[in-house]
């Protein structure tokens, strides 16, 4: 009796087995192509938070540019020329950084610092209070 349990128990087994071959190697493959799916959107989701972190720290960089510049130009009317170099390189990295309205808007306060350094400039040479070194100065560094 004990024998015929066991060979039943052997030949049940043997069936799980030949269906276990047969359906074995796509159920692995499925296994490894859904561990590669999980992998790869892992490392996609890793790569869009770092774009977006690096976004982030050059959009940063921009702005504090553009405050500090402008903060510091509320305080006085004098601009040297290579702190208008630096707004104006704030302001052309803006272009890639930022959409069209956000530059537009900063192209907008670059027109009005201009006219304001034009106006100065013009109050100045009214006043004489414009020297040739610092006429040659200052309209080289205006557009």
């Amino acid at each position: 009796m004990m024998e015929e349990v066991f060979k039943a128990l052997v030949t049940q087994y043997q069936c799980t087995f030949e269906v276990l071959k047969i359906i074995g190697a796509p159920l692995v493959a499925i296994a490894v192509a859904i561990a590669a799916s999980l992998i790869q959107y892992n490392q996609w989701r890793t790569t869009r938070d770092k774009l977006r972190l690096d976004l982030f720290d050059k959009r940063f960089r921009v702005y504090i540019q553009l405050f500090i510049f402008l903060n510091e130009r509320l305080n006085k009317t004098e601009f040297t020329h290579e702190e208008w170099r630096e707004f104006e390189f704030a302001i052309n990295e803006s272009r890639f950084l930022f959409d069209k309205s956000t530059y537009d808007y900063i192209v907008n306060l670059k027109d009005l610092l201009t006219d304001y350094r034009i106006a100065s400039f013009v109050g100045k040479q009214r006043s004489g209070q414009v020297t040739a070194e610092s006429k040659h100065k200052d309209l080289l560094s205006m557009r």
